[in-house]
């Protein structure tokens, strides 16, 4: 409903752009016809301008109209200040100039800096989410690949028409604790996915996916049937995990750091415990599939992976 509500700004937002681009047509073709038809011979007057002085001159020294009149000392001084002539000499001072951008600057990133610093202090404190299983891992990075950020976002806005909407508290940081980066977005060309986790079963996230028109006809949202085809691999969960673990989340038990296991040992062990790990939540949204009407055999499939992502979506566990 919302994106027939909006398909009328569409058009206008797409009519400005081609105004917007005609005339940069008109702007380029006027440039061009103006080169043309100059003078072949011409000067340019210039004019220097007066060199800058630290100090003020006699004429501009700050000065009170409460001179002279029955008026304490501190407010003739209050006066003088309000005509704010230091701030010339700042200005005519790089040195001066170029301290106080630089501090802006400072204080303004330390104001951007603190609320990130605060959150990842109480953030992981009674967080409400585990991370990704490797399935749900290879689930996101292809929700990323595929630009579903684009349209959708995953940010339960503070207002109450987005909580009634969509269900439960708005969102908060600990419920992303683990994605890097965020997909919250701004984008509302389809609905908001931050609470789409068991809101439909795996055969309707299939068709969704293979046709979103065959669902709703005024859906503008491509299709995605490609994902049924496309395999991923192990060695792609394991570069996943990897870079994972590198930023301070395991996914797997420790016993694949056991000195006594050699390298192919401690390989091999790794992949069939991420083959267990995929297989058995492949399995889990199969039968959810075949339950619904589906099909099987695509347990090793994109689709998969993607939908297991989907499912995990506001769902605390």
């Amino acid at each position: 409903d919302i994106v027939i509500a909006v398909k009328p700004f569409w058009w206008a937002t797409m009519i400005g752009a081609v105004v917007v681009a005609l005339s940069m047509v008109l702007l380029a073709v006027n440039y061009i016809a103006s080169w043309a038809m100059q003078d072949r011979s011409y000067s340019v007057r210039t004019t220097l301008a007066p060199k800058l002085t630290s100090d003020f001159e006699a004429d501009e020294a700050p000065h009170s109209d409460l001179e002279g009149k029955p008026v304490l000392g501190f407010g003739i001084k209050l006066d003088r200040w309000k005509s704010l002539a230091f701030h010339r000499g700042w200005e005519r001072s790089p040195r001066i100039f170029a301290w106080l951008i630089t501090a802006s600057t400072l204080f303004a990133c330390v104001l951007l800096v603190l609320p990130t610093w605060a959150a990842g202090q109480w953030s992981s404190e009674g967080a409400t989410t585990n991370p990704y299983t490797p399935l749900e891992l290879v689930g996101r990075a292809i929700y990323v690949r595929e630009g579903c950020a684009s349209c959708h976002t995953q940010t339960v806005r503070p207002l109450l028409g987005e909580v009634d909407r969509y269900g439960g508290e708005y969102t908060n940081a600990s419920q992303f604790q683990y994605d890097r980066p965020t997909q919250w977005s701004t984008r509302r060309i389809g609905p908001d996915l931050g609470r789409e986790g068991g809101k439909q079963n795996a055969f309707w996230h299939l068709q969704h996916l293979q046709d979103p028109q065959a669902l709703n006809e005024a859906s503008v949202m491509p299709r995605f049937d490609h994902l049924v085809e496309a395999e991923f691999s192990v060695d792609w969960v394991r570069a996943l995990l990897r870079h994972e673990a590198e930023l301070g989340v395991t996914y797997i038990e420790e016993l694949l750091a056991d000195d006594t296991l050699s390298e192919e040992d401690r390989l091999y062990g790794e992949v069939t415990e991420l083959e267990a790990a995929l297989q058995k939540q492949a399995e889990e949204i199969a039968m959810d599939m075949v339950v619904s009407g589906g099909h099987a055999g695509i347990l090793d499939k994109e689709v998969v992976a993607l939908i297991a992502y989907l499912q995990r979506l506001g769902v605390a566990n």
